[in-house]
């Protein structure tokens, strides 16, 4: 069984390659791979389901490798020898190595990716499952994380292993229980809070040959010249191409001035419905689907300059934003306890907002990362 998981693996590979190559495979050709290497009719005949799991587990790969503190994600693939060693251990998806404290030190963790698909509201993990997991990162000397992609929401959570209770033959955590738990920020996974005015200020022209740098037009006013960002409504700083989908897939806008000259009309407007906080990962998938890098109906996910760029491009933009960095204080645990301290052990606003929280968390929990503010509770 070992094996033929494996080569359901490889074909969803070779589909994944020629989706890249910009030479997708058809439907057909994807059984006919199939039927050459996989002998049980069974795995065939679920192979959609294999593919959503493995492209979830590849979206973790792709999204959480722009996070600023991670340094390497290595895939650890399926296959075990000899294959008894299955009723004793299960070997993750990934080792992650991550920066820890003053940056100049790294750490390793273990991942195990999970696509939680549909309207499902929890996780559950077979004891058998929990065990085998369990017993090889203790085997490894290292934790281990469940990161989970809920896929309703377009949102990973990150989660210890010791962070999920035990029922009658399960494992099991809720969505609510796996955001409250959550330890992304050890990888530099920023909440980003959005709390101060911002205008936008955009030129269009109605000239239909015009040159300009920007790709996009709109719908009513024509080709962008000018847009840019301000937050006295005075200063205006100028936002590239890449830069304005992160505007357009994050804010709403509501126009307070517009003024035309001829062929060309100005646009001035100011950010409403503050504020907007955002996971950096989740704000940089919504990036990705704005600029069609990402597609969420089979969560492939392009491998181009854009994607490489994503968090720098979104984390300018945050800045021009005023933007502020906080972090998720998880609830306690001793896996929590022992990776929020090996990361910021030495800053001691955020572990002192940690210690004090930890108790008692009546609602989710933000340190600032400046220290400037303490903590905010949603």
């Amino acid at each position: 069984m070992a094996n033929e998981i494996q080569a359901v693996r490889n074909v969803y590979d070779i589909m994944k390659a020629s989706k890249d190559n910009g030479s997708p495979l058809t439907d057909d050709c994807i059984q006919m791979l199939l039927k050459h290497t996989v002998t049980d009719p069974c795995l065939i005949n679920k192979y959609k389901r294999f593919e959503s799991g493995f492209a979830a587990e590849d979206l973790f790969m792709q999204i959480y490798s722009l996070l600023p503190w991670v340094r390497l994600i290595t895939p650890l693939g399926q296959e075990q020898f000899p294959e008894t060693s299955k009723e004793e251990y299960q070997v993750v998806d990934y080792e992650v190595i991550y920066e820890i404290g003053d940056y100049k030190h790294t750490k390793c963790i273990l991942v195990e990716a999970k696509l939680i698909d549909g309207d499902k509201k929890t996780h559950k993990i077979k004891k058998c499952q929990y065990d085998v997991l369990r017993n090889y990162a203790e085997n490894k000397h290292e934790d281990v994380l469940y990161a989970l992609f809920w896929r309703k929401y377009g949102l990973w959570t990150l989660v210890p292993i010791e962070a999920y209770s035990e029922k009658s033959s399960t494992y099991k955590i809720s969505f609510e229980e796996a955001f409250r738990n959550d330890v992304s920020s050890i990888f530099g996974d920023y909440t980003y809070f959005f709390m101060d005015t911002v205008f936008r200020k955009s030129r269009y022209t109605s000239e239909k040959d015009s040159q300009t740098e920007y790709m996009h037009m709109h719908e009513q006013y024509g080709s962008v010249l000018y847009d840019g960002i301000s937050s006295n409504g005075k200063d205006y700083e100028k936002l590239c191409f890449l830069e304005i989908p992160v505007l357009d897939c994050a804010f709403d806008f509501k126009e307070n001035h517009i003024a035309t000259d001829g062929n060309v009309t100005e646009l001035i407007e100011t950010m409403e419905k503050m504020p907007y906080v955002y996971r950096l990962s989740n704000l940089i998938l919504k990036y990705l689907l704005k600029t069609y890098c990402y597609n969420p109906l089979d969560m492939y996910c392009s491998d181009n300059d854009v994607v490489k760029n994503a968090f720098n491009i979104v984390d300018t933009v945050r800045r021009k934003c005023n933007g502020k960095k906080y972090y998720l204080i998880p609830k306690n645990n001793s896996t929590t306890d022992r990776l929020f301290q090996t990361q910021f052990g030495n800053v001691r606003h955020i572990i002192d907002a940690y210690k004090r929280t930890k108790k008692e968390l009546k609602g989710v929990s933000f340190v600032s990362h400046d220290g400037f503010e303490d903590i905010i509770i949603l």
